[in-house]
């Protein structure tokens, strides 16, 4: 009768097929999706006012300098004036809207 061929059996282990790496390939990105969609939702959608006050406002408000400061880059044809004569026209233009 002879001895069973174990040469032609299934491997009893999965560590080192293939099939063990691309399961761990598919679990570390099913984990590191869910990470990401959780963290946008919690940002985003759950904490989404706080993060917009904290991180937005310093550069959604703009101050009456930040104004005047852009006021006279966008409205000067010739080239860009330094910080002191802008500030000399500010003073210009308070002392001419105070008379």
């Amino acid at each position: 009768m002879g001895g069973v061929d174990t040469s032609k059996w299934k491997p009893r282990k999965a560590r080192g097929t293939l099939s063990y790496r691309f399961g761990n390939w598919f679990s570390l990105g099913v984990i590191t999706a869910g990470v990401s969609i959780f963290s946008i939702y919690y940002f985003l959608i759950i904490d989404g006012n706080k993060f917009v006050e904290k991180y937005t406002e310093k550069f959604l408000t703009l101050s009456e300098e930040e104004k005047d400061r852009k006021f006279f880059i966008r409205n000067s044809f010739l080239p860009q004036k330094s910080g002191d004569q802008i500030r000399k026209y500010m003073k210009e233009f308070q002392n001419d809207t105070t008379r």
